[in-house]
């Protein structure tokens, strides 16, 4: 998993966000969270995070958690597009309509499901 925050990787703020998903997946898809990693609103570390997590740590699935919002700072879906093989239709749409019972604000985010590989992505 990956926490996008410039904030939090430069220990301005506590990365909220990442526990929470991390107790939501061992909670409901009986899986063990490998490694988590909190980085910079940055597309090359972002990019070598992704490759880190997916090739040498064989993840399975690799949640990004942040820098999906409009904000030119924001670029976790532009760095996914560098790593990935294809882009799953359907997927984040699903994701960002169920999340909209829990944010209002979900659907104005710029969240990709791809896959890379045998690994799936979000």
């Amino acid at each position: 998993m990956i926490t996008s925050s410039d904030r939090a990787s430069r220990g301005e703020r506590v990365d909220d966000a990442g526990p929470v998903v991390q107790e939501v997946i061992r909670e409901n898809l009986n899986c063990e969270i490998i490694a988590h990693r909190v980085s910079p609103d940055c597309i090359t570390t972002l990019k070598e995070h992704m490759i880190e997590l997916s090739d040498r740590h064989k993840a399975d699935l690799l949640i990004t958690v942040g820098g999906t919002s409009l904000s030119p700072e924001d670029v976790t879906p532009e760095a996914t597009r560098l790593v990935i093989d294809r882009i799953i239709p359907g997927m984040a749409e699903e994701m960002r309509t169920t999340n909209h019972v829990f944010f209002s604000s979900s659907h104005v985010n710029k969240s990709l499901m791809r896959n890379a590989g045998k690994h799936l992505n979000y």
